[in-house]
């Protein structure tokens, strides 16, 4: 529940999220799929982008924002099940790699952040496949819902509104 306690934290205090992934790579798109819910539901409360697997291409925009963290949203290569939940500074994460085309550039775009002022954190989804093929796995798209509903009804605590998860 650490994660869980620390990921309300950082909603709390408004973020800037991104999802990060190639949809047509299976479960790599799975950040695109959940920024695309959040969107949906709380869309204006915070800055939302899908910067599909090219986050360098973000950077500007990201840093001209007022957030103060950046939550990074993006399928995780780690030795974990599939559907595994990870989050955190994106600095305790140097062992892990992100989804499948942009493994090297998440810390070169945290310091990049970081020079703007803001703290970058990744919410990730341990995948099934990253092989080519459009839509989630079965497992990765249950975590995608349920972290999409996480996120909506922490955005909504942070307004001092109710989230009916519906």
């Amino acid at each position: 529940m650490k994660a869980a306690a620390s990921l309300a934290g950082v909603l709390s205090r408004r973020p800037c999220l991104v999802g990060i992934g190639n949809p047509d790579r299976s479960d790599d798109g799975v950040g695109p799929r959940i920024v695309a819910a959040v969107r949906e539901r709380a869309a204006g409360t915070v800055p939302i982008l899908d910067a599909g697997d090219v986050l360098e291409n973000y950077l500007f925009p990201i840093a001209e924002t007022a957030c103060r963290d950046v939550v990074l949203i993006d399928a995780v290569a780690a030795d974990m099940e599939p559907g595994t939940l990870v989050f955190g500074p994106l600095e305790d994460f140097s062992g892990v790699s992100s989804g499948f085309s942009h493994k090297p550039s998440l810390h070169l775009c945290a310091r990049i952040l970081a020079q703007s002022g803001k703290r970058t954190w990744l919410l990730g989804i341990v995948p099934r496949s990253l092989d080519y093929g459009a839509g989630l796995t079965a497992e990765i798209e249950e975590a995608a819902r349920g972290m999409a509903a996480a996120i909506i009804a922490g955005l909504a605590a942070a307004e001092g509104e109710d989230y009916d998860g519906a």
